[in-house]
């Protein structure tokens, strides 16, 4: 059975794109795609986001634009505060008709990475007041905001977040496998055999389907989920190295400070040192 797309509600908006305020305790594992463009502006709640074969963690402020049929999912912790964002939707259609406007040259360098998935450094930007401004506008004043938001997004430092691949099956035994675990990474013990038998498969056609869905091993995704959720808490919390170790499904420290090193490109304490003197 395949989990397939995502249906946003846009095919029936005359206007070809939405505005939408997501407001919930915590983002929850969604792995999904749908034929529409996405840009989400993190506006509160931190933890990992799952673009294509990319696993990468997230604050508020992160800004990434999706092309179409791109899998995707955000995923927080829950806390009293909850998680916000705000999510422009828009068809591949009108994509297209704001490419070809004149002077749009760095618009369609971007369009054309989209579908390796975009982040933007929109830290001291007007961003979150151009994304706010466009949530209930109609009508032209809607195209204004989407016009308003890209016309930033040109000129601010992006990267890609993953290779470039083909369109993904996505199939009900790797959503579930994705929810089994975010659940279940934190034990040291959690391996590959107790997920295949979780989600009732042998484990060589399991690990087949999910790297197809995924773009990655099952042993890549464990140790980036692990690492991701290590960097959040690095960055977020003074628990020291060795608890967010153990917090993040490591029992050795040597081996998590080399996990952690070939993902980050330093080790822990380096990136919490580079994360403190930013913020500073």
């Amino acid at each position: 059975m395949r989990v397939a797309h995502e249906v946003t509600g846009l095919h029936a908006a005359p206007s070809q794109m939405q505005f939408k305020y997501i407001d919930v305790d915590a983002f929850r594992v969604h792995w999904h795609q749908h034929p529409e463009w996405e840009l989400t502006y993190i506006l509160s709640g931190s933890g990992y986001r799952m673009v294509g074969g990319s696993i990468e963690v997230f604050f508020a402020g992160d800004a990434v634009l999706l092309g179409g049929s791109l899998p995707h999912t955000w995923v927080s912790e829950p806390h009293p505060d909850g998680s916000q964002a705000i999510v422009l939707h828009l068809t591949s259609n009108l994509i297209r008709e704001f490419a070809q406007i004149p002077g749009a040259e760095r618009f369609q360098g971007l369009a054309s990475q989209a579908g390796q998935g975009l982040c933007f450094d929109s830290r001291g930007s007007e961003l979150s007041d151009r994304m706010r401004a466009g949530l209930g506008a109609q009508g032209l004043a809607m195209h204004a905001a989407a016009a308003h938001v890209f016309d930033l997004l040109e000129r601010l430092p992006v990267r890609a977040l993953s290779a470039p691949s083909p369109p993904r099956v996505l199939h009900l035994a790797t959503q579930n496998a994705l929810e089994r675990t975010a659940q279940r990474f934190r034990d040291p013990e959690f391996n590959l055999t107790e997920l295949a038998a979780w989600v009732g498969m042998e484990k060589s056609p399991f690990c087949t389907q999910f790297k197809r869905a995924t773009g990655r091993t099952f042993s890549q995704h464990l140790h980036q989920l692990r690492t991701a959720n290590a960097a959040r808490e690095l960055a977020t919390t003074s628990k020291s190295v060795r608890h967010i170790a153990f917090h993040s499904g490591y029992d050795s420290i040597p081996y998590f400070n080399r996990m952690f090193r070939a993902v980050y490109g330093v080790t822990p304490g380096e990136f919490r040192q580079k994360i403190s003197a930013h913020s500073g």
